[in-house]
C-alpha cells in the first residue's frame, strides 16, 4: 500500500485563521486557537484548504469505500482502458495468517484464497484471448483486485474521514490508509488534524 500526499493549499492554517477572523469580525486568530474551535463545531473555515492524495496497491473492495464519500474528487485506474496483467492480489491478514495446527491437514485459508485468484486470473486471461475486450473480461476480476487512486476533498472533510474511517469498527484496509492521510495532514495542519486522536 501506498499513500502520499502530492498536493496540498500551501499555508493551509493560515487560511483557516484569516477564514475564522472573518466570521469573527478580525483580522485573523492565532493558530493555536483552531483546535478549540473546531471542537465547538465551528467548522465552515476549515473547507477552504485542500489536499490531494495518490493511494496505491489498495484494494477495489477498499476503493469501493472510499468513493462513498461524496464531497471529494476521485480518479481511478481504469480497467476498462488498462489491462490488470501480473496484478497480485490484496489478501487480507486474517487469511494470510490463518495456520492449521500441524496435525490438521486441510488447506490453509491463504491457500485456498490463492488457488481462488489463480484461477481468476487464468480465466480473464483465457476471455482476453477469446478476444474479449478488457472492459468485458473485467467482470470475472474479484475485489482483491488491486488499484490506484487521486483522492482530493477540502480538509473538513478530510476531517470526517479520519475520524469515520479510522476506529476500530472500520474495515482493517481503510483504516489504514487513513491512518497514512492522518500522519501526513497532521504534519501540515497540527492544528485541525491533531484534534483527532
Amino acid at each position: 500500500m501506498h499513500v502520499e500526499l502530492i498536493r496540498y493549499t500551501p499555508d493551509p492554517e493560515e487560511l483557516i485563521a484569516e477564514a475564522y477572523g472573518i466570521c469573527t469580525d478580525k483580522p485573523t486568530i492565532p493558530l493555536e486557537n483552531i483546535p478549540g474551535l473546531i471542537q465547538k463545531g465551528h467548522l465552515s473555515p476549515i473547507e477552504h484548504p485542500t489536499a490531494t492524495f495518490r493511494i496505491a496497491g489498495i484494494s477495489r473492495a477498499c476503493s469501493h469505500q472510499l468513493v462513498r464519500h461524496r464531497l471529494a474528487s476521485f480518479s481511478q485506474r481504469s480497467q476498462r482502458y488498462g489491462t490488470e496483467d501480473d496484478w497480485v492480489p490484496v489478501m487480507p491478514n486474517t487469511i494470510a495468517d490463518d495456520d492449521p495446527a500441524p496435525e490438521d491437514h486441510r488447506s490453509t485459508a491463504s491457500e485456498v484464497f490463492s488457488a481462488f485468484m489463480d484461477d481468476t486470473k487464468k480465466t480473464y486471461e483465457r476471455l482476453r484471448d477469446y478476444g474479449i475486450p478488457d472492459e468485458d473480461a473485467r467482470f470475472v476480476l474479484p475485489n482483491a483486485t488491486p488499484t490506484e487512486m487521486m483522492m482530493s476533498c477540502n480538509f473538513r472533510e478530510w476531517l470526517y474521514i479520519v475520524q469515520l474511517r479510522g476506529t476500530e469498527h472500520a474495515q482493517w484496509e481503510i483504516r489504514e490508509v487513513v491512518a497514512r492521510v492522518h500522519k501526513q495532514l497532521s504534519e501540515i495542519a497540527p492544528n485541525v488534524f491533531g484534534t483527532v486522536t
